[in-house]
């Protein structure tokens, strides 16, 4: 049987367009339940995960008032960084695909980026307040 193209393989600019209405849909919908929630709550992006990971974590933990064992924090850590994954279980098509912040720009044409830029800018402007485009998202 012949297999059906996709939108990404017959309009990837619609595909891109898609995605980027989905992912506007979908933080905000979080941020919305962010804001609805009344207990203790944090914001933790992608971006600081990947720069500091322990730091985060320790201030994710901090803020939320978790007491945790920072010894043990630091090995879970160390266990499950990026660089301590199999190198057969990265890549495209894998669940670790690239731990890269930025790294989905590499993926699209200029105009597709400047596309996905636009549609979310609302979220940009939020999580992302003082940062140059090529640091968000």
């Amino acid at each position: 049987g012949r297999r059906a193209e996709s939108l990404a393989e017959t309009n990837p600019n619609a595909f891109v367009r898609r995605h980027a209405d989905a992912y506007l849909q979908h933080v905000g919908s979080a941020r919305r339940a962010y804001e609805a929630h009344d207990g203790r709550k944090v914001v933790v992006r992608y971006e600081d995960l990947r720069a500091d990971t322990l730091g985060t974590m320790k201030r994710m933990y901090g803020e939320l008032g978790v007491s945790v064992d920072e010894a043990r924090l630091a090995l879970s850590v160390e266990k499950h960084s990026w660089e301590n994954i199999p190198e057969e279980e990265k890549g495209q098509g894998k669940f670790y695909r690239k731990a890269t912040p930025q790294g989905w720009r590499d993926d699209l044409t200029a105009h597709q980026v400047r596309t996905v830029e636009r549609i979310t800018a609302p979220l940009l402007e939020e999580f992302y307040p003082t940062g140059p485009a090529e640091q968000q998202l």
